[in-house]
């Protein structure tokens, strides 16, 4: 399930997915997308896509990833921590406050990005993005989420600041695809952490 980026006074939901998500297709797996064409209760889109989670086991899918790229990275870690159940995430440029030079308190960002972090429990495998940059990035986040993995034993790779990728949106430059998404779905599938991604 893939989950789009937003941008306000922006329809995002024709936006293509990026370009790993590829990989997955070619190994068989189903493509649907989790689309808000405007973001008002971003606890209610959570729910909403967990509740979609249950929907395709229920069906009798066998194994559901989630994908997104900025407020969808979000939103699919906030559903995983709400109980989805998922048997992976992509998260890429996790993002849901605005650009950072817009925020009156950035540590409000930040301190709702612990509480995902600790809140989700092992179980799905967690592949987490972000870059040097990121004009949404507080800061601080992937060491948060390291440190929160640790302590709770979730199965994660970190990917932080790659070099020869910069930006918010560097996820969607296909040499990311090419040189991470390999490893990327190998960890996802099978838990086996090979480079670059280790």
């Amino acid at each position: 399930m893939w989950s789009h980026g937003y941008k306000g006074g922006k329809d995002a939901t024709s936006s293509a997915p990026q370009g790993y998500v590829g990989i997955f297709a070619t190994q068989g797996y189903d493509l649907y997308r989790f689309d808000r064409e405007w973001i008002r209760d971003w606890p209610g889109d959570a729910t909403q896509l967990a509740e979609a989670v249950r929907q395709a086991k229920a069906m009798g899918y066998r194994r559901v990833i989630l994908a997104g790229q900025s407020a969808g990275g979000w939103v699919s870690l906030a559903a995983t921590m709400r109980g989805a159940p998922v048997d992976g995430v992509i998260s890429i440029s996790a993002a849901h406050h605005g650009e950072v030079k817009d925020m009156r308190d950035v540590s409000i960002a930040r301190s709702e990005w612990q509480q995902i972090v600790k809140g989700i429990k092992p179980g799905p495998r967690i592949a987490m993005v972000n870059f040097t940059g990121d004009s949404y990035d507080v800061g601080g986040r992937m060491d948060d989420a390291s440190a929160a993995f640790a302590a709770s034993g979730v199965q994660a790779v970190i990917i932080s600041d790659p070099a020869g990728f910069k930006g918010h949106g560097a996820g969607y430059d296909n040499a990311f695809a090419r040189k991470f998404g390999p490893c990327i779905a190998q960890f996802i599938e099978t838990g086996a952490k090979q480079p670059p991604c280790n």
